[in-house]
């Protein structure tokens, strides 16, 4: 049944390095069910056409800046741009639905902006927005004015349910993980219905017309560790499961005869190493020349130099692992199951073979020590000849995690919900107390120390190993699932 055109956005978020892969994904579903659908992927375009020359980090603040001031009433300038963005797609011809993927928090204001501007201009196309934001706050999205734009909130797996709304569904109830407008007081309400999609439904992503240095693709969904205490993505998935091997190559190779790309980036949240090792072997045996980089652990299958050699030939270019501590005790707090002998054997194995390993640092946990913490950066700087790049996260304690829900047995003596700011009902990380380690101040301050104390150069002049200091953010991705589990806090400290 043919229902018009249909474009779905990304908004502007800052340098992700490659396009992002939720709306390429929802399309490659959409195609093969012939839905007419455009990818708008207003990131890529800002970094050659916005305001301050791209999609820079500090671009896409100011914008955001600009877009909260009109929320509050002391700035109603839009930025001309976006302004002239939302007119083109208010009026674009044939087409009747427009989504947007809400990925970042510093995406919803735009989103939202844009859409209440193709409202006014436009009360007859359908609206509607997804992606881990949505997820992760619908229960305020649901009840705020600033969404009532909306005509449908997406939570979860998108793709059975755009196509639903894409088909000509006018009963939201039939449209799974779909919020819709109740016909009495226009709230939206849950259908009632539940979708996911399987990895081995997943279909080659089909991305905007472009160039690209770069795609994301991925192989699995869930976490096939599912313990790290500090981790809400274990609480969205129940289990782990992966696509065929033999299906992934597929993709691959679909996606270099279509895009001409020869660099790939896997976005699963951790592979596991025999995985790995089959991937590479089919890829070996395909004759496709690529290169990749991937999540796993530490695990002694990348001990074996032979198997490490495998990897190599098939293009393996850089591990990301979850180091996060060299401390046994906070690393026990965090469940993790890092050992140190092999973690040293993975990193100097990786580096014989020329394969870069990217550990992601924590500092802050919990109890943790400065003591502790220095460990850990001791560690960095003992091993920084066998360690490609490292990323040093300063603590954050999200909503939904472990440490959330049972924060007396980490050490936690005061917790307090930091809310949601007012403007774009988006949830702010966690504020906390704990009996023993180090304060707020002491935690950001040896964070940056970490981030700070080995910058050095590389082989090109200019270049420097990766140490951003950001906090991690994870993303509930099936809110019904979690929605049982309510965190214990404190409320606000009382200072008088």
């Amino acid at each position: 049944m043919d229902h018009g055109k249909s474009i779905l956005v990304f908004p502007p978020t800052g340098d992700l390095g490659y396009p992002h892969l939720g709306i390429p994904a929802l399309v490659a579903y959409l195609k093969e069910k012939n839905k007419d659908v455009t990818v708008m992927d207003l990131n890529r375009l800002y970094r050659s056409t916005g305001e301050k020359g791209g999609a820079s980090g500090a671009y896409v603040e100011e914008l955001n800046r600009r877009l909260l001031r009109s929320y509050r009433g002391r700035d109603p300038a839009w930025p001309a741009n976006l302004y002239e963005l939302a007119s083109r797609l208010a009026s674009a011809p044939g087409v009747e639905h427009i989504g947007f993927s809400i990925v970042y928090p510093n995406q919803v204001a735009v989103a939202v902006c844009l859409a209440k501007a193709i409202r006014a201009a436009n009360d007859s196309v359908k609206l509607f927005c997804g992606g881990p934001m949505v997820t992760l706050n619908i229960e305020e999205y649901r009840q705020s004015p600033e969404f009532r734009c909306f005509d449908f909130l997406i939570v979860g797996d998108g793709e059975e349910a755009l196509y639903r709304i894409l088909d000509g569904a006018t009963d939201f109830s039939t449209v799974p993980n779909c919020y819709g407008k109740g016909k009495k007081d226009g709230r939206f309400i849950f259908s009632g219905r539940s979708f996911e999609l399987a990895p081995a439904e997943y279909r080659a992503p089909v991305f905007e017309k472009g160039s690209y240095d770069v795609l994301p693709l991925r192989m699995s969904k869930g976490c096939f560790y599912r313990k790290c205490a500090f981790c809400t993505y274990k609480s969205v998935y129940d289990g782990y499961l992966a696509a065929d091997v033999d299906t992934v190559v597929g993709h691959v190779r679909k996606m270099v005869q279509e895009w001409g790309v020869k660099r790939f980036t896997f976005v699963d949240e951790a592979i596991p190493p025999r995985t790995l090792l089959s991937f590479a072997g089919r890829l070996n045996d395909s004759g496709l020349k690529i290169e990749w980089d991937c999540s796993s652990f530490f695990h002694k299958d990348f001990c074996d130099p032979g198997e490490v050699s495998v990897l190599a030939t098939a293009g393996l270019k850089t591990v990301f692992f979850g180091f996060e501590s060299a401390n046994k005790r906070v690393l026990a707090l965090m469940r993790k199951s890092n050992r140190q002998d092999i973690v040293v054997d993975v990193l100097r194995n990786l580096k014989r073979c020329g394969i870069c390993s990217h550990l992601n640092v924590i500092i802050g946990f919990p109890t943790e020590t400065r003591e502790e913490a220095l460990q850990t950066v001791r560690f960095l700087k003992e091993h920084r000849d066998i360690i490609g790049d490292f990323t040093v996260h300063r603590f954050s304690l999200e909503y939904y995690s472990d440490i959330c829900m049972e924060p007396e047995a980490y050490g936690i003596t005061w917790l307090y919900d930091t809310g949601y700011d007012t403007n774009i009902s988006t949830r702010l990380e966690m504020q906390f107390e704990t009996k023993d380690g180090m304060n707020p101040e002491q935690r950001q301050y040896m964070a940056l120390k970490a981030a700070a104390a080995f910058r050095r150069k590389q082989d090109k002049p200019g270049q420097y190993v990766f140490k951003k200091l950001k906090a991690p953010v994870y993303y509930l991705w099936h809110y019904a699932q979690i929605r049982g589990r309510k965190p214990h806090w404190s409320g606000p400290r009382d200072t008088t």
